[in-house]
Protein backbone atom coordinates (compact mmCIF):
# COMPACT_ATOMS: atom_id res chain seq x y z
CA UNK A 1 0.00 0.00 0.00
CA UNK A 2 1.57 3.71 -0.60
CA UNK A 3 0.91 6.28 1.88
CA UNK A 4 -1.13 9.47 1.28
CA UNK A 5 0.83 12.60 0.35
CA UNK A 6 1.42 15.31 2.81
CA UNK A 7 -1.21 17.78 1.89
CA UNK A 8 -4.22 14.75 2.36
CA UNK A 9 -2.82 14.20 5.58
CA UNK A 10 -3.28 17.54 6.08
CA UNK A 11 -6.57 17.57 4.77
CA UNK A 12 -7.32 14.71 6.80
CA UNK A 13 -5.90 17.03 10.00
CA UNK A 14 -7.78 19.79 8.94
CA UNK A 15 -11.37 18.16 8.31
CA UNK A 16 -10.84 16.34 11.65
CA UNK A 17 -10.47 19.58 13.29
CA UNK A 18 -12.92 21.32 11.96
CA UNK A 19 -15.19 18.64 12.90
CA UNK A 20 -14.40 18.50 16.56
CA UNK A 21 -14.58 22.30 16.47
CA UNK A 22 -18.22 22.41 15.24
CA UNK A 23 -18.82 19.82 17.61
CA UNK A 24 -17.46 21.56 20.28
CA UNK A 25 -19.52 24.56 19.28
CA UNK A 26 -23.44 22.88 19.01
CA UNK A 27 -22.35 21.44 22.58
CA UNK A 28 -21.70 25.06 24.12
CA UNK A 29 -24.70 26.22 22.61
CA UNK A 30 -26.78 23.52 23.77
CA UNK A 31 -25.63 24.09 26.93
CA UNK A 32 -26.27 27.77 26.98
CA UNK A 33 -29.62 27.30 25.93
CA UNK A 34 -30.39 24.88 28.55
CA UNK A 35 -29.14 27.29 31.08
CA UNK A 36 -31.10 29.84 29.83
CA UNK A 37 -34.29 27.87 30.21
CA UNK A 38 -33.28 26.71 33.83
CA UNK A 39 -32.87 30.25 34.07
CA UNK A 40 -36.30 31.68 32.67
CA UNK A 41 -38.49 28.82 34.77
CA UNK A 42 -36.66 29.76 38.37
CA UNK A 43 -37.92 33.31 37.57
CA UNK A 44 -41.36 31.93 36.36
CA UNK A 45 -41.37 29.77 39.41
CA UNK A 46 -40.29 32.99 41.81
CA UNK A 47 -42.86 34.72 40.06
CA UNK A 48 -45.89 32.41 40.76
CA UNK A 49 -44.92 31.97 44.30
CA UNK A 50 -44.54 35.57 44.80
CA UNK A 51 -48.27 36.01 43.22
CA UNK A 52 -49.86 33.05 45.27
CA UNK A 53 -47.95 34.60 48.33
CA UNK A 54 -49.96 37.43 48.01
CA UNK A 55 -53.06 36.21 47.30
CA UNK A 56 -52.76 34.23 50.10
CA UNK A 57 -51.90 37.50 52.29
CA UNK A 58 -54.61 39.41 50.56
CA UNK A 59 -57.48 36.29 51.57
CA UNK A 60 -55.95 36.77 55.27
CA UNK A 61 -56.59 39.92 55.23
CA UNK A 62 -59.79 39.90 54.55
CA UNK A 63 -61.02 36.73 57.17
CA UNK A 64 -58.88 39.34 59.44
CA UNK A 65 -61.34 41.74 58.36
CA UNK A 66 -63.95 39.86 58.73
CA UNK A 67 -63.77 38.53 62.44
CA UNK A 68 -62.68 42.04 63.46
CA UNK A 69 -66.02 43.41 62.35
CA UNK A 70 -68.62 40.60 62.65
CA UNK A 71 -71.42 40.81 64.41
CA UNK A 72 -71.55 38.80 67.45
CA UNK A 73 -75.00 39.37 68.42
CA UNK A 74 -76.70 37.18 66.08
CA UNK A 75 -74.17 33.93 67.00
CA UNK A 76 -73.90 31.29 70.01
CA UNK A 77 -70.65 33.82 71.27
CA UNK A 78 -73.45 36.20 73.22
CA UNK A 79 -76.10 32.85 73.72
CA UNK A 80 -75.88 29.50 75.45
CA UNK A 81 -77.15 27.01 72.98
CA UNK A 82 -80.42 25.69 74.21
CA UNK A 83 -81.72 22.14 73.86
CA UNK A 84 -78.34 20.15 74.63
CA UNK A 85 -77.91 17.93 77.71
CA UNK A 86 -75.23 18.63 79.76
CA UNK A 87 -74.01 15.07 80.46
CA UNK A 88 -71.23 14.35 77.54
CA UNK A 89 -73.42 16.13 75.27
CA UNK A 90 -75.83 13.48 75.05
CA UNK A 91 -73.13 10.68 73.17
CA UNK A 92 -74.04 7.29 74.16
CA UNK A 93 -71.79 5.39 76.05
CA UNK A 94 -69.07 3.35 74.69
CA UNK A 95 -69.92 0.10 73.96
CA UNK A 96 -67.44 -2.81 76.41
CA UNK A 97 -65.40 -4.70 74.79
CA UNK A 98 -65.59 -8.69 75.01
CA UNK A 99 -62.35 -10.25 76.02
Amino acid sequence: MTEPTLASQFLGIATIMTCLFIVLLLIAYSEQKAKRQKEEQEKLDKAIIEVYQQGRNQFNNIARENIRNCDRKFTFDTQKPVGLREELLALPYPKEQKQ
